[in-house]
């Protein structure tokens, strides 16, 4: 069953690009032999298309446009084409809350008449989406939850934070008494357990987590250091000061925890070697800047107890050492997180 819906779900997503392609409605980026950090150039002078990232059947078509008006006429008929599409390949969409959602994020002249429009008050919710078997009415949501994380049409990652954080206390809850609150186990021990069974829940998809502002931040790090008191146990640790909270439990402060996340991402990204990843996150210049922040953090971790040269001087080197020795890499930064710590 997964191998025919594979091969049926591959055969509207190929009719749909090239509906997309046919009526200038996707969207291209340009192509790019790594990813340009520190003021490298990497282009290749080629242009990749883009429709959207897809897993099994969950999908997001990703659209951009000049003016508010041109989005909403494009999302509507490429809305249009990939329910016709699935109904003609003998699937049937499932339009319900949650399941088939738009969010669009207007900008520039006429978006603000845009917004009252579709988001405001008086708004139905909904896009109205004609095709060949009648009309479908399609919600309209400021954010909207795919593969286990919230993507808020701002990229503020507050709602995110949020669920994450009864997502973590929910796991510490589950082990409190027999593990992380048993003082017959050595603090260090329990340090790694919560590493293991609670942060990692906490800190899913923080990779790519951007446009944090303060607020936002500052409720990451109350959350986090929350978890670490508890961890604690001790009645005293809530009078304790941060600083004091890290020393005695050796963990790592909340920002780096993002710095750790991001640079095993970046690993990772290094190890698929796929040239349309660059091209997409070549635009996304802020994650990039926050990239380069870190990498520059380790290396100044790093750098009397090492031979590792200046990245703005010689990315080259660092890229080789990702792509090279991964292992190597994980190991640097552990050792950096440590020193840090």
């Amino acid at each position: 069953a997964d191998f025919i819906f594979s091969f049926a779900w591959s055969c509207v997503l190929k009719k749909l690009e090239a509906y997309m392609q046919e009526t200038h409605a996707l969207v291209h980026f340009e192509g790019q032999t790594d990813l340009p950090l520190f003021g490298q150039a990497c282009t290749n002078g080629l242009w990749a298309p883009f429709l959207g990232p897809t897993w099994m059947d969950d999908l997001a078509v990703c659209l951009q446009s000049d003016l508010p008006t041109s989005l909403v006429s494009m999302t509507g008929h490429v809305t249009s084409k990939l329910i016709d599409l699935c109904q003609y390949h003998c699937m049937t969409p499932n339009l319900a809350k949650g399941k088939t959602e738009i969010m669009m994020m207007f900008r520039g002249p006429g978006s603000r008449k845009a917004k009252v429009d579709y988001y405001g008050p008086h708004s139905s919710g909904t896009l109205p989406v004609l095709g060949e078997h009648g009309l479908h009415q399609v919600q309209l949501v400021s954010a909207y939850r795919h593969l286990g994380g919230i993507l808020h049409h701002t990229g503020d990652q507050h709602a995110e934070i949020k669920r994450r954080t009864g997502i973590a206390h929910q796991a510490f809850n589950q082990n409190r008494k027999v593990v992380f609150q048993n003082i017959k186990i050595d603090i260090k021990k329990r340090c790694e357990l919560f590493e293991m069974l609670v942060l990692s829940k906490f800190l899913y998809g923080a990779d790519t987590w951007i446009a944090m502002d303060t607020r936002t931040m500052t409720r990451f790090q109350a959350s986090i250091f929350k978890l670490y008191r508890r961890l604690l146990q001790r009645q005293a640790s809530w009078h304790l000061s941060d600083e004091e909270v890290l020393d005695q439990l050796r963990m790592p402060c909340p920002t780096d925890l993002l710095r750790r996340a991001r640079l095993r991402y970046f690993c990772t990204l290094v190890q698929m070697r796929q040239a349309d990843i660059w091209a997409l996150l070549a635009r996304d210049t802020e994650w990039m800047g926050l990239l380069e922040q870190d990498i520059l953090w380790m290396w100044m971790q790093l750098r009397n107890s090492s031979g590792l040269p200046d990245p703005r001087e010689n990315f080259g080197y660092w890229r080789n050492l990702v792509l090279h020795s991964p292992g190597y890499w994980k190991r640097l930064i552990k050792r950096a997180i440590q020193h840090a710590v």
